[in-house]
């Protein structure tokens, strides 16, 4: 059954979005709602939802279904951003995504380099950012 929820952020922008309750989790809508804000041009480049707070103050587990996290049809959640972090060392980089997801970079010879790998990598970051 489809369900009207819709996310605000702190700053009161907001978006609506009509999920299955019984089939989308927590996360897909999570990702669906940061996917509209950033169409919008309201979400900050390098940053994404780290969770949804419902109405009564609670943390929603990003594995439950929209059901089983009882949310409710017309609810407003609030999306709590996370800005991307940014991680290097001579072997690798790694991206630390607003949204608790992680992207990697390296190479097998990377930690035979040493310090031009370094260099390399952290232009390559700033680059893909």
């Amino acid at each position: 059954m489809a369900m009207r929820v819709t996310v605000a952020l702190l700053s009161s922008e907001r978006v609506e979005i009509c999920e299955d309750a019984e089939e989308t989790s927590i996360a897909q809508l999570r990702r669906s709602a940061q996917a509209a804000f950033r169409r919008q041009g309201t979400l900050p480049k390098l940053s994404g939802i780290r969770w949804l707070i419902n109405s009564r103050g609670e943390k929603l587990a990003s594995a439950s279904t929209l059901r089983e996290a009882g949310v409710l049809e017309q609810e407003v959640l609030t999306a709590i951003l996370c800005r991307d972090e940014l991680i290097l060392d001579e072997c690798a980089c790694s991206v630390l995504k607003g949204d608790g997801s992680v992207l990697t970079f390296s190479s097998r010879r990377s930690c035979t380099l040493g310090g031009k790998f370094a260099f390399t990598m952290e232009l390559f970051c700033a680059l893909a950012f």
